[in-house]
C-alpha cells in the first residue's frame, strides 16, 4: 500500500455492524449469546487489539470498505469495486460506525464524540480506514461527483 495523505490509519478486518442486543446477550457467559453476538464480539475484540495505536480522540472520517459475495461474477466485481455500498441490505452505516466505537471506548462513555462521519463502499477485501477530516470530506465529495472511491483508496 502507498502511502495516502490524510490517512490516519488503514485497519484490514471485514467491518461489522453493532447488533442488536437483549439484555441477556450483553450480560451472558460467551458461549451462551447468539451467534451474531458472538461474531461481533469477536470482531469488537479484534479491532480493538489492531487500533490500539489509534488516538480515538481525534476527529476523523471512517471509510468502510465491505467485501463483495464470493458468488459475484468477475464482471460485476470490476464494476462494483469503489462504488458506494448501497445493498439494502445492510449493514447500515451507523451500525458499523457504533461497532468501531464500542472497540475503541470499552469500558467508557462515547458520548464525547461530536461528529461522527463515515461512508461505506465496496471492496475485494474487508478494511476500515481512519481518515483525516479534511481527506474525508475530499472522498466524499469525489464519490459524488465520480461514483467511486479513488483507485488508490480501494482496498
Amino acid at each position: 500500500m502507498t502511502s495516502l495523505p490524510g490517512l490516519i490509519m488503514r485497519i484490514q478486518i471485514k467491518p461489522t455492524a453493532a447488533p442488536r442486543m437483549s439484555r441477556r446477550d450483553a450480560l451472558s457467559q460467551a458461549g451462551r449469546r447468539r451467534p451474531v453476538v458472538e461474531n461481533y464480539f469477536a470482531y469488537r475484540d479484534e479491532l480493538a487489539l489492531k487500533a490500539r495505536k489509534l488516538n480515538a480522540e481525534t476527529q476523523m472520517g471512517i471509510v468502510f470498505h465491505l467485501p463483495m459475495p464470493e458468488g459475484w461474477s468477475a464482471h460485476k466485481r470490476r464494476e462494483l469495486i469503489g462504488t458506494p455500498h448501497l445493498s439494502g441490505r445492510g449493514p447500515d452505516t451507523d451500525n458499523l460506525q457504533k461497532g468501531v466505537w464500542d472497540s475503541l471506548f470499552r469500558n467508557a462513555n462515547d458520548a464525547h464524540i461530536w461528529s461522527n462521519v463515515g461512508l461505506k463502499a465496496w471492496a475485494a477485501s474487508g478494511a476500515i480506514d481512519f481518515v483525516a477530516p479534511a481527506t474525508f470530506a475530499c472522498l466524499w465529495v469525489r464519490m459524488i461527483e465520480t461514483g467511486k472511491l479513488d483507485s488508490d483508496w480501494i482496498t
